[in-house]
């Protein structure tokens, strides 16, 4: 018996060794266009924070919502559209024109990156394909800075602070993500942008 096993155990060995490892399929946003900490559902959330890439609760990524007309990309009259969208400020609408329109879900549970009430990211139901029904905070508008990479705009605090309000990184491992910080942003970059 022992030398059956031993036989079928050295003709197997050839096709287990060529066999790829099986790998978790992960997706991240970090900061520093890529190379910094990570967005990270902190141990599961609600809160998010920042951490360290290649751990579980950083698989985040992009989608687009067609929250204008239908539409996932800014609109602006000033630009020859026929409506103003996604912001409450007609001239962010045109500085933004024709960027992307997104929010960023965690893939280990389907919910969105929205806004507690002090700013700080927060997870919370995401919005239909239309932007309905989702977190405070949910949507963003994806800018890209020459140099930098992506900058991300949120909605909720651009149309509440009255001027562009962005992500920021909390800079440091286990400090927030904060969703609506005014005059400043982080580099974002990563898998999934």
């Amino acid at each position: 018996m022992r030398k059956l096993l031993l036989v079928a155990a050295a003709l197997l060995l050839p096709f287990l060794a060529a066999a790829p490892a099986a790998q978790a399929s992960s997706t991240a946003i970090c900061g520093n266009a890529g190379s910094g900490y990570c967005v990270n559902a902190w141990n599961g959330g609600p809160y998010v924070k920042m951490y360290y890439g290649g751990y579980s609760n950083d698989n985040f990524y992009l989608r687009d919502v067609s929250v204008c007309s239908g539409s996932a990309a800014v609109q602006s009259t000033q630009h020859g559209d026929t409506t103003n969208c996604p912001f409450s400020n007609s001239n962010l609408d045109s500085f933004f024109w024709n960027n992307t329109i997104v929010e960023a879900v965690d893939a280990n549970n389907g919910e969105c990156v929205g806004t507690s009430a002090n700013g700080y990211g927060y997870l919370g139901s995401c919005g239909n394909a239309q932007g309905s029904g989702a977190i405070d905070g949910a949507f963003n508008v994806l800018h890209n800075y020459s140099g930098c990479g992506w900058a991300i705009a949120n909605r909720y605090w651009t149309n509440k602070n009255g001027e562009s309000s962005y992500w920021v990184s909390g800079g440091n491992p286990g400090t927030y993500l904060y969703v609506g910080q005014q005059g400043a942003y982080t580099c974002w970059g990563g898998s999934g942008i």
